[in-house]
């Protein structure tokens, strides 16, 4: 660790509905995701992420039963074609799209396939929309598990999964290094404060209609790339190898760090947060061991020490 990523995220519409549903309209989406993805591959990023239901067209909204159609006869033909891509290319991909198991019932899925064109594992969205749940979509694990990747844990998160307190939570107790949200809503601030109360950073792909960005977000809650008007994509650096620092007792320890170190540590204060993200530039040795060797106390540890001493001398009303 301690060595940027490079990460790229789509911002991109269902394209209009095709006047037949056939495998000319499969071979249509294939070639689409050919062409976008192509814009993204010559800056080589280890992982590329797709917006929610990247693969399906806009269907009408009052009659389900052809995206259904759709998905049951694109199959595995887009997973297919993205692993062949992942493969070539070596890279990640995060794949989200309504998913039919071979006991006949849908998911909302994020495939992550790997760099070898390989499944590392999936996100089944927890908390699927009231319409989602009348078209069959069924919820995945309230608990889900990280997802091991070369580079990190990896989380998985699905548009409306980002109003639920419970998931978000459980995955701040499993500090991944990376969250990936596909979404068709963008979530405002609620995407900063994933971010922030997990402690890492999160990389959001859209598919809201071209009328909302996608983003890589810090774990201090700022957005640090984001696609534009122009251009529906956006590719940045990131650096995983981090960890949030609370001012209070460590002025002069991250001043002497800095001192010693150099470039090989950024100390990023992002202002009125109290704390600031240190971040590892150095392949030697994780942001962890660093943080040991100074004597520095994570933001989490050092709430959790001011709760204890606060609990130990709180007077309780009899």
């Amino acid at each position: 660790m301690g060595q940027p990523i490079i990460v790229s995220a789509f911002a991109t519409p269902m394209p209009p509905a095709p006047a037949k549903v056939d495998d000319a309209a499969v071979d249509q989406m294939i070639d689409l995701w050919r062409q976008r993805l192509a814009a993204v591959l010559p800056d080589r990023p280890d992982l590329i992420l797709l917006p929610e239901v990247c693969d399906l067209f806009d269907f009408p909204a009052h009659d389900p039963s052809l995206a259904t159609a759709f998905c049951q006869l694109r199959g595995d033909r887009v997973l297919t074609m993205l692993q062949d891509t992942a493969a070539r290319h070596q890279c990640h991909i995060g794949y989200c799209t309504n998913w039919q198991l071979p006991d006949g019932s849908w998911r909302n899925r994020l495939h992550l396939i790997g760099r070898r064109g390989d499944i590392l594992g999936h996100y089944d969205k927890a908390h699927p929309t009231e319409g989602e749940l009348d078209q069959g979509i069924i919820p995945g694990p309230a608990a889900p598990a990280l997802i091991e990747c070369d580079f990190g844990k990896v989380a998985g998160v699905i548009c409306f999964d980002l109003n639920f307190a419970r998931l978000r939570q459980h995955y701040a107790r499993l500090r991944p290094d990376l969250i990936l949200f596909s979404s068709v809503y963008h979530g405002s601030i609620a995407q900063n404060w994933w971010a922030y109360e997990c402690r890492c950073h999160l990389l959001c792909a859209q598919s809201g209609y071209g009328r909302t960005p996608a983003q890589l977000v810090s774990p201090t809650g700022e957005w640090l790339a984001a696609s534009t008007n122009y251009f529906p994509h956006v590719t940045a650096a990131v650096n995983l190898d981090c960890a949030l620092v609370h001012l209070d007792f460590h002025w002069e320890t991250l001043n002497r760090m800095k001192q010693e170190l150099g470039r090989e540590v950024d100390i990023h204060d992002p202002g009125r947060l109290g704390s600031v993200l240190v971040t590892r530039c150095s392949p030697q040795g994780r942001v962890g061991e660093l943080l040991t060797h100074y004597g520095l106390t994570t933001l989490d540890d050092y709430l959790a020490r001011a709760q204890q001493r606060q609990d130990a001398v709180r007077v309780h009303p009899e």
